[in-house]
């Protein structure tokens, strides 16, 4: 006779945080006189690593970290100036006459930091699949992979990391151009184009396009010596004369970019959707990832991601989890659902019990606003369909007093968006939501076809 006994196992959790290691790196560091800022740094570092493909560069505090593979031959000071009067000449139009000098640092220490960020950076040339889940009308939901750079505290000791992470995006399935050749208002280009945000095909980064500049043909030349990438370049020598440039801001910092639009795919949104005449609300619920697509788009990416780093001389560690740090994971001693709530008059209720607790004790308090119990809770509602809101209403409010709390029914409207695009009917129903806030309500009603259900609204 056996008897089986079950184990009870403590879960492991995982996180996307990757610890990293790298032995004697290929390293040099220098810094420019006169010092430059942040944002040109970072602008110098990128065109460095442009000048030489076998190098990775970046700026961080004033100086300029170069790294190479192990065993190869680093650029010598005459190599890097000659680079630098390069780069100088490329972006003469835009900062000037300038000249630099180069100190540099003999014996460089290298952070944590430092050596996340020279890891992003080899990270940031390797491409990743990239697998589309759903296609419609030209536009296509697709997995990608986000990467940036992490210093953790590991055994009391801080290490350089990076994060490896998986997310969706929703994008037309050509470039820009295809969409500008093929849309029936290509004449208006300031109309169609500007407010639409992109993707750099190149780089993955997301901007808005905020002008149009001119035309190719007025700036072709000039552009290709300034561009620094391959797919930008021929994009600009492909595009027809008469084709509209673009000026493209990316991030807060307000400087504009300029490409041809072979250069750029559409980034689909909410505001933008009815424009490719798909629903946004079927795109959004083909971009959630599961758990299990998740873990193995990471499995994936991480052994893309090892092959990359390695060939710069890094190992990439197992992500940080609860098993072997345990001390990283907080656990509750009791678990979330049960841990007791304290509701009015002092009845307890476990934490998913939250109605239960309300309506035999109430709140625990009330909000400065309601302590007054004869001050009334506002209601407003909307409806979008065919639907009787007054046994609906009277529920609410049954549940309000129950909870203790009076209220009243203050603005109620109704509208049909049946007949409407998905733009004008945005439109009406955003009217129709600044008319309900007048008086103001404490709580806004919105019943919503089921069709909208998975929208982001």
């Amino acid at each position: 006779m056996t008897t089986q006994v079950q184990v009870q196992t403590s879960p492991i959790f995982l996180s996307e945080i990757f610890p990293l290691t790298i032995s004697q790196p290929n390293l040099i560091c220098f810094r420019l006189t006169p010092e430059v800022e942040r944002q040109e740094g970072n602008r110098l570092a990128f065109r460095f690593s442009r000048q030489f493909p076998d190098l990775v560069a970046i700026w961080k505090k004033s100086y300029f970290w170069i790294l190479a593979k192990p065993g190869s031959t680093m650029p010598d000071q005459a190599e890097l100036k000659k680079a630098l009067a390069n780069i100088q000449e490329q972006l003469k139009d835009e900062i000037g006459d300038r000249y630099w000098s180069f100190q540099w640092v003999r014996a460089p220490k290298e952070t944590p930091l430092i050596i996340a960020q020279l890891a992003v950076q080899v990270l940031r040339e390797t491409k990743c699949e990239q697998p589309v889940v759903f296609s419609d009308k030209g536009v296509e939901v697709r997995r990608e992979v986000d990467i940036w750079s992490e210093t953790i505290e590991l055994d009391g000791k801080l290490q350089p990391a990076v994060t490896i992470t998986v997310r969706s995006s929703i994008l037309y399935k050509g470039n820009l151009a295809d969409f500008y050749n093929n849309h029936p208002f290509r004449q208006n280009p300031q109309k169609l184009l500007i407010g639409l945000k992109v993707q750099n095909i190149e780089s993955g980064g997301s901007g808005t396009i905020s002008a149009i500049v001119g035309k190719i043909g007025e700036h072709r030349e000039k552009l290709i010596e300034k561009a620094t990438g391959a797919v930008s370049k021929q994009s600009l020598r492909d595009a027809p004369d008469n084709q509209p440039l673009v000026g493209v801001q990316f991030g807060k910092n307000g400087k504009q970019y300029h490409y041809a639009m072979a250069a750029l795919r559409l980034c689909i949104t909410s505001e933008t959707a009815a424009r490719f005449e798909v629903e946004y609300g079927k795109l959004l619920k083909e971009s959630k990832i599961t758990h299990e697509q998740r873990q193995q788009l990471l499995v994936d990416s991480k052994i893309i991601a090892d092959k990359a780093l390695a060939a710069y001389g890094f190992k990439l560690q197992r992500s940080v989890n609860s098993k072997n740090f345990p001390s990283l994971f907080w656990q509750p001693l009791t678990p979330l659902e049960q841990t007791r709530l304290l509701f009015g008059q002092n009845v307890t209720r476990a934490s998913d019990e939250i109605l239960k607790g309300l309506s035999t004790g109430g709140v625990y308090r009330r909000h400065d606003e309601y302590r007054d119990p004869s001050r009334l809770i506002r209601i407003a509602a909307l409806k979008l369909y065919d639907l009787k809101l007054t046994p609906f209403l009277e529920k609410v409010q049954e549940q309000l007093k129950r909870y203790g709390f009076e209220s009243e029914i203050i603005n109620t409207k109704q509208l049909s968006v049946k007949e409407l695009s998905a733009a004008k009917a945005k439109a009406e129903v955003e009217k129709a939501l600044d008319e309900l806030l007048v008086p103001t309500p404490d709580i806004v009603l919105t019943f919503l076809p089921e069709s909208d259900r998975h929208a982001d609204r």
